[in-house]
């Protein structure tokens, strides 16, 4: 008898931290960008052999996972801490990079309007950035944004009103400094 315990009924199999893939988090879909709410099961997920990018996972909310393009690597449950910064504070959106071991690369951060951060995603997973592109890169002069509901990227002027979410700053993620798996999941 499984007594509700879905690890119990054969549903799902704890895995190790050892088994646990390079991932993206934060409090909301990194797709959808719906927050989630306390006990959500959330999907990790990385890049199937369809995707161009694949090195690192991403957590999504189910709904999110597209199996043409996705790997589920893991569930986890979304724990809303008490004492937590208040849902729209810019220091609890952004994202954490977790790992057990640095890779080479940047991912493309940029803060919309929302308090929300969109990820620069291709087809849905993280595009890494080389030192050389980031450098690069600039968009001074061009107000840029996302559609609304969708992962589309350009100049707002290319929207119509009420349609997107302004890109207030962009930041670049430095995936040679993670933090540590055993710090999301408590244990050595």
């Amino acid at each position: 008898m499984s007594n509700g315990n879905p690890f119990s009924a054969g549903k799902f199999k704890p895995v190790s931290i050892h088994e646990v893939p390079p991932h993206l988090c934060s409090d909301y879909c990194i797709r959808c960008l719906r927050p989630f709410e306390h006990l959500d099961k959330c999907a990790v997920v990385s890049g199937s052999r369809n995707a161009k990018y694949r090195g690192i996972a991403i957590e999504v909310c189910p709904s999110c996972v597209d199996k043409s393009l996705d790997i589920q690597n893991l569930f986890t449950v979304y724990l809303h801490a008490p004492t937590a910064l208040p849902v729209h504070d810019e220091r609890k959106m952004k994202p954490i990079f977790y790992s057990n071991w640095p890779l080479d690369g940047f991912l493309k951060m940029s803060l919309l309007e929302t308090g929300f951060w969109r990820i620069g995603l291709h087809r849905g997973h993280c595009e890494v950035w080389t030192d050389e592109e980031k450098s690069r890169y600039s968009d001074e002069g061009i107000e840029m944004a996302y559609q609304k509901g969708s992962l589309v990227y350009g100049a707002s002027r290319i929207f119509k009103p009420g349609t997107f979410w302004k890109i207030v700053k962009v930041e670049f993620l430095n995936l040679g400094n993670p933090r540590q798996l055993t710090d999301r999941f408590g244990v050595q």
